[in-house]
């Protein structure tokens, strides 16, 4: 199993994004390829639901984070997926050593940011398996092993 894989059920798979580097960015997709959510079967639905509920649990559970956003865009081809993507204060102070903005954030200003400017904020890769590392095992210690 590819570590980076947190979970999979029997409808849904979260993964640390391998695309993004930035500990906790997690993607959580549907394991059948659909482009709206109106394809998704009930119990499809609720499955993705429930995944992505417990990825911002597992965010929150194991770095103190400010925000956590679940995006949804599918631009490149238009499979449904999200991007739970951790608001830590070390990406908030990399985005507002560029942006003078104040308080309430604009969330998606922050991710668009991040998206193109991910290697200002610093973190390594080592940081990212260390925080996937931390993850399987506050999985595994509720109970819920990676591959259920």
């Amino acid at each position: 199993m590819d570590s980076s894989v947190l979970k999979v059920t029997t409808h849904t798979r979260v993964s640390q994004a391998r695309s993004f580097r930035v500990p906790g960015y997690l993607i959580v997709e549907p394991r059948r390829r659909v482009t709206s959510l109106a394809d998704l079967q009930p119990d499809e639905r609720a499955d993705l639901m429930n995944c992505l509920a417990e990825a911002e649990g597992w965010i929150r559970s194991l770095d103190p984070v400010e925000r956590v956003y679940a995006l949804r865009f599918g631009e490149s081809d238009g499979a449904v997926h999200f991007h739970v993507v951790p608001r830590t204060n070390r990406i908030l102070e990399a985005f507002l050593r560029e942006h003078s903005e104040e308080p309430p954030y604009s969330g998606a200003r922050i991710v668009d940011w991040l998206w193109f400017h991910q290697e200002r904020v610093g973190y390594s890769e080592a940081e990212v398996m260390e925080w996937v590392k931390r993850a399987h095992a506050l999985i595994e210690a509720r109970g819920k092993l990676p591959l259920s």
